[in-house]
């Protein structure tokens, strides 16, 4: 029940790519999560259990920000991205991905309490500059030179 609660209040808080006030983001939101879908070049192979619902789009965004090769948490921790479904969070390499400025993925951010807690721990990390939160996957970036934000965005149903 406290799921559904926290997918409620997501979508009363959350923005589009309008509330947003970073260029990177914005940007990242105008031409990948909001357009109308067309075929990006590259595609990054997603674990078999991330829903099929919202891979095309996380699908889209990788491809966007340049990834070829996503890794998940449990495996040699080497690509540009790495996938940690909410099963499987281990803080500590979560934390050394972002201190190796790696992109993490994170399936199901509020799926329990216990998700939730890390997920918003993790938010508040300074080795985080930008964090996404589209409520169904959240990703974790460090970006030189911009400062430290947190963006909640409206998953974009109509669009796959």
């Amino acid at each position: 029940m406290l799921y559904y609660w926290r997918m409620l209040q997501h979508f009363f808080v959350s923005n589009s790519r309008h509330g947003t006030h970073s260029p990177f983001v914005y940007k990242l939101a105008d031409q990948v999560i909001y357009k109308k879908k067309e075929e990006i070049e590259g595609s990054v192979d997603l674990p078999t259990k991330f829903s099929k619902t919202y891979c095309f789009l996380l699908q889209d965004i990788l491809a966007y920000l340049g990834v070829h090769e996503l890794q998940r948490g449990r495996e040699k921790q080497d690509a540009a991205a790495l996938f940690f479904e909410h099963d499987e969070l281990d803080v500590s390499k979560l934390k050394l991905a972002m201190k190796k400025k790696q992109i993490v993925i994170m399936d199901q951010p509020h799926k329990n309490n216990k998700v939730h807690t890390l997920w918003n721990h993790l938010v508040q990390d300074s080795s985080v500059t930008v964090s996404l939160d589209l409520f169904y996957f959240g990703l974790l970036l460090y970006r030189e030179g911009q400062r430290k934000e947190h963006f909640l965005l409206r998953y974009p149903f109509w669009k796959y």
